[in-house]
């Protein structure tokens, strides 16, 4: 309950940030207010804290995707990019994008799947943890890019 409301934070920062010029940020603040304020009623009558938040991270997930296609949607209208392979938020957003469109469905069936049998379950946590690790490497390698070429795409 605690996790999902900062992780958004954090990220709606980063996009705040990277989506300059091309969204307005009041936009991009309103959702993160819109979604911050949903989260504390959730938590409060909907799910309670001894109960996965899978409604929050669900909209977490749903956010972030919007987030990152909406990125996608910034450097192709800008094509300012000559070379997508070499530039490393393009790594970063495509790890962020293929994570949160795939947990999407994995928070959203969450407690259906506890219901369902022990071995969903192990499969759906097994698939968790293959994003999860997509995810990092993927993000690894958008980091190692920012030592061969400098980031130009904040620069509005």
């Amino acid at each position: 309950h605690f996790y999902y409301p900062a992780s958004t934070l954090i990220l709606g920062w980063f996009y705040l940030q990277v989506l300059r010029n091309f969204i307005k940020p009041v936009y991009i603040l309103a959702i993160l207010f819109i979604f911050i304020t949903y989260s504390i009623i959730n938590s409060i009558f909907i799910q309670g804290l001894f109960e996965f938040a899978s409604l929050v991270a669900s909209i977490e997930a749903l956010i972030v995707f919007l987030f990152s296609v909406a990125f996608f949607t910034k450097v192709m209208v800008e094509a300012k990019i000559t070379k997508l392979v070499s530039e490393p938020l393009v790594w970063i957003n495509s790890a962020l994008l293929f994570y949160y469109a795939g947990n999407f469905f994995y928070y959203s069936f969450f407690n259906l799947r506890l219901l369902a049998s022990k071995e969903i379950a192990l499969l759906a946590i097994k698939f968790f943890g293959f994003l999860n690790l997509v995810l990092y490497l993927v993000i690894s390698i958008g980091f190692l890019m920012v030592n061969k070429k400098p980031v130009k795409i904040l620069q509005g």
